[in-house]
């Protein structure tokens, strides 16, 4: 067994609100969190949860690397892993959709420091948090390889676009590289891991 796997707890899917208020913390006003995308400062109890969740503006969960990339079903370990859940504005998490990570395309209307390529289906996140995206990936494809305790498949960073809906492979291998060495591990990306160690 993998260190990166001892001891770990599967959450269900409702408690993975609560952590993201602790990790993903505005650290300017603890009364918020940050968006991963937008990078703006919404108040936790703006997710979109509940009556909520009609609302495009208000936070949810991102999943950095997409459920349907080989973890559709809550009963799935990935799909509640927190390492990897981010909150995001949900019309933004809507707009990322399931794409692959690549360099270029156009800038994204309401958050014109990402990018999207509608064509090629590939999503460029803002500089700020490259890096945080390519390491969140590293260690989905790391801590998933397939064991039958885990109930979900052997998830794979493939150096390719256009991975199919339901493979659990994601791309661009080679981007990620790159975005993890311009974008250095931050405090706030060290306080994220911690208290997603925490639950």
């Amino acid at each position: 067994m993998l260190i990166i796997s001892t001891n770990h707890i599967k959450l269900s899917y409702a408690e993975v609100w609560s952590v993201l208020t602790y990790s993903g913390e505005d650290p300017a006003n603890t009364e918020n969190i940050i968006t991963i995308y937008k990078g703006e400062s919404l108040p936790k109890w703006s997710n979109g949860s509940g009556a909520q969740s009609s609302d495009p503006d208000n936070w949810n969960r991102e999943h950095v690397w997409s459920k349907s990339h080989g973890f559709p079903d809550q009963s799935q370990f990935g799909y509640s892993d927190a390492h990897h859940l981010r909150p995001s504005d949900a019309s933004m998490n809507s707009t990322r959709s399931n794409y692959d990570f690549e360099a270029g395309g156009i800038p994204v209307d309401e958050a014109p420091l990402n990018f999207i390529d509608s064509a090629n289906r590939t999503f460029e996140p803002r500089d700020e948090v490259k890096g945080d995206v390519a390491r969140m990936m590293f260690y989905m494809d790391l801590r998933y390889a397939g064991a039958a305790s885990d109930n979900t498949p052997d998830l794979m960073l493939v150096d390719n676009i256009g991975t199919a809906n339901g493979s659990p492979e994601f791309g661009k291998l080679c981007a990620m590289y790159v975005w993890h060495l311009i974008d250095a591990v931050s405090a706030a990306e060290t306080q994220r891991n911690d208290f997603s160690h925490c639950f």
